[in-house]
Order: C-alpha cells, then structure tokens, then sequence
C-alpha cells in the first residue's frame, strides 16, 4: 500500500512511501520473537557502545508528526534509502542504520 509523507499538510513536500504487504500494520499473521529481539538489541547496544546514536535514530524518526493533520511519528522512515533519510537533519544515522542491519535480517518483517 502507499502512505503520504507526514510532511504533506505541515508546509514541507509530500512524498509517498510503498510499504510491502509484509510490513503493513494490516498484517495479524506477523509472528515475531518479541523477546529475542529485545535481547539482541540490548546485545548490540552494549557491544557497539551505540546507544546514543540509536536513541538519536528515534528521536528523528519520531520527529516527522505533525500536530496539524495527527500524521507521522515513529514508523521507521529513516530506514529508506531516499526522502527522510536524505535530510541534513539526519547526517550520519546511515552509521545507526547499517548496525541494524543483523537485527533487520534475523528478525525480517
């Protein structure tokens, strides 16, 4: 499905964004190992000594609400190679994006 850039409607451009089926919010059939992801995580924070750049990776991509039409929010749209990800704002979270990369192939949504 597509979904509008939360950036239409609060005076920046609109984009939109293709999200596989797969990812969709739609999808009750995801199954998940909640727990084993939460630990690999932790790992990884620890072991990469990265737990400011991931909370900073947060901050930005919750950043995108916009309070004017109750859009955006955290929905993981810094992970996309083009919109988001390109702004100067977000310079240097392609170094906390590709530690997630691991996590991203282990737990596949």
């Amino acid at each position: 499905f597509a979904m509008s850039s939360p950036l239409a409607g609060c005076g920046r451009m609109p984009q939109t964004t293709v999200f596989s089926s797969a990812a969709s919010s739609e999808n009750t059939d995801l199954k998940l190992d909640w727990a084993g992801l939460k630990s690999d995580l932790e790992t990884m924070i620890k072991e990469k000594e990265c737990g400011p750049i991931m909370i900073r990776l947060s901050w930005h991509d919750a950043g995108t609400y916009c309070k004017a039409d109750n859009s955006g929010g955290a929905r993981g749209a810094q992970r996309f190679e083009e919109g988001e990800s390109k702004h100067g704002a977000n310079a240097g979270l392609d170094v906390a994006i590709g530690l997630l990369k691991d996590i991203q192939e282990k737990y596949p949504i």
